[in-house]
């Protein structure tokens, strides 16, 4: 199946994606895809399959009296 490219941006080219395949994938307007290059130098569009790893910390705010507020936010923000 072919596509034409489409210049989006000064830099940006953009190409659509299939119906059917969206369909059948259950691809959403917003979601986000995978796109990768194999060693042939051929994309590849995959659904986004890798899981959000969660990372967890833990503060102990005993130790500072001063400004806990910031040490949450700037922990939030890393």
């Amino acid at each position: 199946m072919k596509r034409k490219v489409s210049k989006v941006g000064p830099a940006t080219l953009m190409i659509t994606l299939p119906s059917k395949w969206c369909k059948e994938n259950s691809i959403k307007q917003g979601e986000e895809l995978d796109v990768e290059i194999d060693e042939n130098r051929n994309l590849i569009v995959e659904r986004n399959k890798r899981e959000k790893k969660v990372k967890e910390i833990s503060i102990d705010l005993n130790k500072f009296r001063y400004f806990p507020r910031h040490l949450i936010a700037a922990a939030y923000k890393n």
